[in-house]
């Protein structure tokens, strides 16, 4: 708290939480495990319409790129 205060960095206390044993991080849950893809994510991917064309595919592409992790989304979704 100290090194915030000396470099004069500020907390927005809403979105601080501290001592949580997991959470959700821009589309990756982290907990005492490591890092994984939020199910939440890859449940959104399943249900989306498979690509039909190739503007379809570089769109889907895209996505998983803008998430990251595309590598694990692809293992959970073998029917992609």
């Amino acid at each position: 708290m100290r090194i915030c205060v000396e470099t004069h960095l500020v907390l927005n206390w809403e979105k601080c939480h501290f001592m949580v044993k997991e959470g959700i991080v821009l589309g990756h849950k982290i907990s005492e495990k490591g890092i994984d893809v939020d199910p939440a994510k890859v449940e959104l991917i399943a249900k989306l319409p498979p690509p039909t064309n190739i503007k379809g595919i570089r769109s889907l592409s895209r996505v998983l790129d803008s998430i990251g992790g595309s590598s694990k989304i692809f293992q959970t979704l073998p029917n992609l």
